[in-house]
């Protein structure tokens, strides 16, 4: 990994991994019109030792790692913050830790 979650939270903007908990996760069903509506996302509370923050994981993603993304699983994550400084990680890859 390259980053703690406290790095993230404290403003790295750069492509990150980090090796976290997953506290929470919230799939919701994508409601906006257009190429993904009707398709699966979901909103994640994560951890590491140094602290906790907020991440998304959109469709195509979410589809491809849900099997990784449960509640209590340790995992490494892959992503990069949204587009502005108070984004959430946005995950676009997940791999077994």
């Amino acid at each position: 990994t390259n980053c703690t979650c406290k790095d993230f939270h404290n403003g790295i903007s750069r492509y990150v991994t980090i090796g976290v908990k997953i506290d929470e996760i919230n799939e919701h069903v994508i409601k906006k019109e257009g190429k993904n509506k009707g398709k699966p996302m979901a909103f994640l509370k994560i951890s590491d030792a140094t602290c906790g923050i907020d991440a998304v994981i959109f469709s195509e993603a979410f589809l491809e790692f849900k099997g990784l993304l449960q509640k209590e699983n340790l995992v490494i994550v892959g992503g990069q913050r949204g587009k502005t400084k108070d984004s959430s990680l946005v995950i676009d890859k997940v791999w077994k830790l």
